[in-house]
Order: structure tokens, then C-alpha cells, then sequence
């Protein structure tokens, strides 16, 4: 029934970001950086928030930002980005904007449903 698939795929959703707050923890720590706290670029996800959350239950700060925010204004504050899902396709014409210096940062980048599609769009994969 849809009720029974929207729990499912709600606990997919809750279980893969719980997984990813996990990753980006053990990330930031093998890292090396002083800096441990994560940013969450934001690509209007429902689940940003929660995002969020299971982040900083891992005794990791973070802070949500927009999608768009440029390389120059993260370099050196942040030990790893998280890239949000969001509601809409990178192959659209009205994309998110995304600065893909991003990339060249040096630091851990972890894509969420949206933001794992914009980092194989970004490097050409499909």
C-alpha cells in the first residue's frame, strides 16, 4: 500500500543518513583537520534537517548552507561537505547553482540522493 511504501522508504532515507553522518564522523576524524565541522550544502531536501541532525548526534557540529554557496566562502572551515538531496534533477535547465570548486577543496564530500547525482554530473558520469 502507498502509506507502507512511504514508511520503507522513510526508514531507507533515515537509515542511509544515519550512515552518512557515521561516514563524514569518521571522515573529519581521519581527516586530520583541526577543523571538525561539517557543512551541509543544502539543495532543498525534505530531509535536510534531519541531515542535520544525525550529524551533530555524532558530537560533530554542523551547519546547513545553500547549494550555491561559492568554494571561496568553505575553504579552510569546514572538515568535510555534505551535498543535500533536493527536489529536482541536475540535468534540468533551473539546476541548483553549484560552485564546482567545491570539488578542489581537499576535503571529504559526501552526495545525498541530489548531491550524489550533481557529483557524477559534475565529473561527467551519468
Amino acid at each position: 500500500s502507498p502509506s507502507t511504501m512511504f514508511t520503507q522508504n522513510s526508514l531507507l532515507v533515515a537509515g542511509a543518513v544515519a550512515t552518512a553522518a557515521g561516514v563524514v564522523f569518521y571522515l573529519t576524524q581521519k581527516n586530520g583537520s583541526k577543523v571538525n565541522t561539517v557543512a551541509i550544502l543544502d539543495a532543498g531536501a525534505q530531509y535536510g534537517k534531519l541531515i542535520d541532525r544525525r550529524v551533530r548526534e555524532c558530537k560533530v557540529e554542523s551547519i546547513v548552507l545553500p547549494l550555491g554557496t561559492p568554494a571561496s566562502e568553505l575553504k579552510g572551515k569546514y572538515g568535510a561537505i555534505i551535498l543535500s538531496g533536493g527536489p529536482g534533477s541536475c540535468y534540468a535547465s533551473d539546476a541548483p547553482a553549484f560552485d564546482p570548486e567545491v570539488l578542489d577543496l581537499g576535503i571529504p564530500i559526501l552526495g545525498v540522493c541530489y548531491g550524489y547525482q550533481l557529483l557524477n554530473f559534475i565529473k561527467g558520469e551519468k
